[in-house]
């Protein structure tokens, strides 16, 4: 996962954001020979695009038209920071990173969906936003920049 903007992207973006998660987790043919991008236009909330698999509902990656981009990668070996093991009990995150792409616009949104989901596993998070969507540091870390890291602990 990464983002890029600015100076790196200069010459090939005019400085825009360049977003990206590499689905490299799972390459088992079930996945690598079924993925797909499914556009959702529900009657509530933003339009999305799930960058996923065939069959599959839940979120590993995507966009909504605010303009905002999720990606994540689990967290393997966890140090200290993340705190204590959770029990998989709360909201998969998953769904939670789908509820985000359709219910929230601005990376506040996001933070406040964050803090108060109950998380059931490690991940870092990256957000990556259009220029005109309106940005303010916060608790968590995320601040002006078009793309951001979020520990979520």
């Amino acid at each position: 996962m990464f983002g890029a903007w600015d100076s790196a992207t200069r010459e090939s973006y005019d400085g825009r954001l360049l977003q990206m998660r590499a689905l490299d987790y799972l390459t088992e043919d079930f996945l690598s020979d079924n993925h797909a991008l499914i556009v959702y236009h529900p009657n509530e909330g933003a339009a999305f695009v799930n960058v996923g698999f065939v069959g599959t509902i839940t979120m590993v990656t995507g966009m909504n038209d605010s303009p905002m981009a999720l990606s994540q990668i689990g967290v393997s070996n966890p140090d200290d920071t993340f705190g204590p093991q959770r029990n998989g009990h709360g909201t998969p995150f998953n769904f939670l990173l789908r509820d985000l792409m359709q219910f929230q616009s601005t990376l506040s949104g996001v933070e406040n969906a964050l803090t108060s989901a109950t998380r059931t596993i490690d991940l870092i998070l990256g957000f990556g936003v259009g220029r005109t969507n309106s940005l303010s540091k916060s608790h968590i870390g995320i601040d002006t920049a078009p793309f951001t890291g979020v520990q979520y602990v």
